[in-house]
């Protein structure tokens, strides 16, 4: 399953759907109650297989734990944006085989690339066993770094090199700043003090606990991380 909060950009969402050959993927397709373009989604043709869901939350983490709440039952979660596209055939259902139920499995995004699992595919018993996805109260940035860390001391991270996507990102030197963007930055201004404490007081005994989870569970983990795969 691939969650794709979608915020105030019906035309990044057509620009996301047309990029890619869409072969049954379930999608949920996160919308905001409050949003000011709501009602321009509706002009928007959905692949089959999607399914919308809208909430009330404001930013990343409570919307994706809203969404944990909404579809409970996946094999495994994935995360998609609207200010992306996809670039490699198939590469939905590589990550989604890769993430199985324990792994963390990670695409190409042609900036950080294998340096951080900017938009993960997870197993969902990883997800479900990891409990609190905010880490303490990270709003926005912050958590792709935290799932970064946790893969490489588990050795369960896995880096698709050649499933690659365009993040069409003004930082990247794509596309304007938007009201969406200056909405993530102020959430991510407003937790960096708790991204701190959690990596000083609470990253160690989620690494210990996952850890135990994994050995129970008998999941083979890499010999490094993050492992490089096709």
């Amino acid at each position: 399953m691939w969650l794709l909060p979608s915020l105030g950009r019906p035309d990044g969402l057509r620009r996301l759907i047309d990029s890619y050959q869409w072969d049954g993927e379930e999608v949920k397709l996160i919308l905001h109650g409050w949003d000011n373009k709501l009602k321009q989604y509706d002009d928007v043709q959905l692949p089959s297989n999607w399914e919308i869901g809208v909430t009330d939350e404001v930013h990343l983490s409570p919307t994706c734990a809203w969404a944990l709440q909404r579809w409970p039952g996946a094999k495994c979660y994935g995360a998609l944006a609207d200010d992306i596209t996809l670039e490699t055939p198939g590469m939905l259902r590589r990550l989604e085989e890769l993430a199985g139920d324990w792994y963390i499995a990670y695409l190409n995004d042609g900036a950080h690339c294998e340096r951080l699992c900017t938009f993960p595919c997870s197993g969902a018993k990883l997800i479900h066993a990891t409990g609190d996805l905010s880490f303490g109260g990270l709003l926005h940035n912050g958590t792709d770094v935290v799932w970064y860390a946790l893969g490489i001391a588990l050795r369960i991270l896995q880096y698709a090199q050649n499933c690659k996507i365009t993040h069409w990102h003004p930082a990247f030197g794509r596309g304007k700043w938007d009201e969406t963007y200056a909405l993530g930055q102020r959430g991510s201004l407003s937790s960096g003090k708790a991204y701190d404490k959690f990596m000083q007081e609470g990253f160690e005994a989620l690494r210990r606990r996952l850890s135990d989870t994994l050995d129970a569970a008998h999941v083979t983990r890499f010999p490094n991380a993050p492992m490089f795969v096709e």
